[in-house]
């Protein structure tokens, strides 16, 4: 991420003359101009001031950043070569308050002071994360005045005019995608973004955990049970499965006696879908036919029982006449 911060920081001290043939950035080419970018998403800031305090000779200039007030703790006090310097600040912080002075022997002068509302005011700020499943990167955004905010995504630069407060759709390409994002707000304060994310473009897979398959004969359905991996929804047989937090599921599909052909679609937030489809040979059990052949057996068996018993007490009968 220092990687992605440099760049940007060497955007931050050209940006007064790289933009001057677009439109520039810059709202006020005033002497004396103290530039502050703050990168939400790195919880990096940098300070940059113009080389309008060159004539100042024999000095040195000196940086007091402090955080919430904290002036115990400055984030950064010391003396400064160059006319910039980079920092860093806790995630919780509110409030920067940036003194520069500059020295000579035992005297003092402060040039600029800044207060910086992190909390409050103007802001861009999106979700750090580091993978994602939807082509886009959605960055919300205030501005009090009509500002260009810049974008650039894997060398790939535009620029959008932005105005309140809202959201922004960054299109991201398949697999790795760096990102810098940022707009000139007031008091020369640039607010940004940075980062890479991962665009995941893989197809969902379908997994089926019993492919014996459950299968009630009451009911004449068998239950599916699986789960999804890279997507976000299944359809089985044209209706829609639910899926977990783990992207597991489990349905029951109604059978016909015979081959049946279930077919299993995933689809990826990314829009990337994926299909499979099994076979499940259904044949109805012959309980009840065996039932009826005993039946048949019992029945018998039973009526030549019953012509034995007739014949022989006829033939004693007969006998005893």
């Amino acid at each position: 991420m220092k990687k992605i911060f440099f760049t940007v920081m060497s955007v931050l001290i050209m940006i007064s003359f790289s933009y001057q043939s677009q439109g520039s950035v810059i709202k006020d080419k005033s002497e004396n101009v103290l530039y502050t970018y703050i990168d939400s998403s790195q919880f990096m800031a940098s300070i940059y001031w113009e080389d309008a305090w060159s004539d100042l000779q024999g000095g040195d200039f000196e940086l007091v950043v402090v955080a919430d007030d904290n002036l115990d703790d400055p984030l950064y006090k010391g003396v400064v070569q160059d006319n910039s310097i980079m920092f860093s600040y806790p995630e919780q912080t509110k409030k920067l308050n940036i003194q520069l002075y500059y020295q000579t022997g035992e005297e003092e002068l402060l040039l600029q002071e800044k207060e910086i509302m992190l909390m409050d005011g103007e802001f861009l700020r999106g979700n750090q994360v580091s993978e994602k499943r939807s082509p886009r990167l959605n960055l919300d955004y205030y501005s009090v005045e009509e500002s260009r905010l810049h974008i650039e995504v894997n060398d790939n630069r535009q620029q959008q005019v932005i105005y309140g407060e809202g959201t922004i759709a960054i299109d991201l390409e398949s697999g790795n995608n760096r990102y810098e994002v940022f707009f000139e707000g007031q008091e020369h304060i640039i607010y940004g973004v940075s980062g890479e994310v991962f665009y995941n473009t893989v197809p969902p897979s379908i997994q089926i955990y019993d492919e014996t398959y459950v299968i009630n004969q009451e009911t004449e359905r068998a239950s599916i049970q699986g789960k999804v991996e890279n997507g976000s929804y299944l359809m089985i047989n044209q209706r829609e499965v639910i899926l977990d937090n783990n992207g597991e599921f489990e349905y029951d599909v109604e059978l016909n006696e015979g081959k049946n052909r279930i077919t299993l679609f995933a689809k990826s937030e990314a829009g990337v879908s994926s299909f499979r489809s099994i076979i499940i040979d259904y044949q109805r059990e012959k309980a009840t036919q065996k039932s009826n052949v005993w039946k048949i057996v019992f029945g018998s068996v039973a009526g030549g029982c019953a012509v034995l018993v007739l014949a022989l007490y006829l033939v004693k009968k007969r006998k005893k006449n």
